[in-house]
């Protein structure tokens, strides 16, 4: 649905949960473009709460992003490393996967925080090695481990980019760039952050949710 149809959304949801009436579209600005972000992280956090790279949790979490958001999903193609750093693109919002070539061959490498690097690296069973190559967020890029030796030849980065801005009151409107199946949700959302019950709205869907697994 275009800007102005989510403008209409949001007072539906509004007029629903008997809340004041928003004239001002920039309040609705700030609410869309608040919910927009939160549902991102929504379902980011599918990968944060997965297992390890490398078991099929972690893919399947992976590709069920890449499906709801992927209008927003990156890839960078191969591109080779300065070193052993990656650049980060400008546009950068979250990571989904790195693929790197070392001595000619593909290898997934795996994100770590630096504390878990840290630790990881003490130990010479855990330790990155060209086969389970590991990388870090630096303020120079993504830095890659995989031990002492190996050609680090490419890179392929595939990342979640940050979205356009949406805005309902601006000529022409700015559409919402994320897929049309998010826009409905994105409209509740956004319509709860001007009500102020979005803790609530959050606890009822977490609830839903867990009401349908069991």
């Amino acid at each position: 649905m275009n800007a102005a149809t989510m403008e209409d959304r949001v007072r539906f949801y509004l007029n629903q949960q008997k809340s004041p009436r928003i004239e001002q579209g920039f309040h609705i600005n700030q609410a869309l473009n608040i919910a927009q972000t939160k549902f991102i992280e929504d379902r980011v956090d599918n990968i944060k709460k997965a297992k390890q790279r490398g078991s099929s949790y972690y893919f399947e979490a992976v590709e069920r992003v890449k499906s709801e958001l992927y209008t927003i999903v990156v890839n960078t193609g191969f591109v080779p490393p300065v070193g052993n750093t990656v650049a980060i693109p400008t546009d950068f919002f979250y990571e989904l996967n790195l693929q790197v070539i070392l001595d000619g061959e593909m290898y997934w490498s795996t994100s770590k925080t630096y504390n878990e690097y840290q630790e990881i690296s003490r130990n010479s069973f855990t330790a990155p090695n060209i086969e389970f190559p590991v990388h870090i967020r630096s303020n120079n890029g993504v830095v890659v481990d995989y031990g002492v030796v190996g050609l680090f030849s490419n890179s392929n980065l595939i990342y979640l980019k940050n979205p356009v801005t949406i805005d309902v009151t601006s000529t022409p409107a700015v559409d919402c760039e994320l897929p049309v199946n998010a826009h409905e949700e994105i409209c509740e959302i956004a319509s709860h952050i001007i009500a102020g019950t979005y803790e609530d709205y959050k606890k009822n869907q977490q609830l839903k949710i867990q009401q349908q697994e069991d």
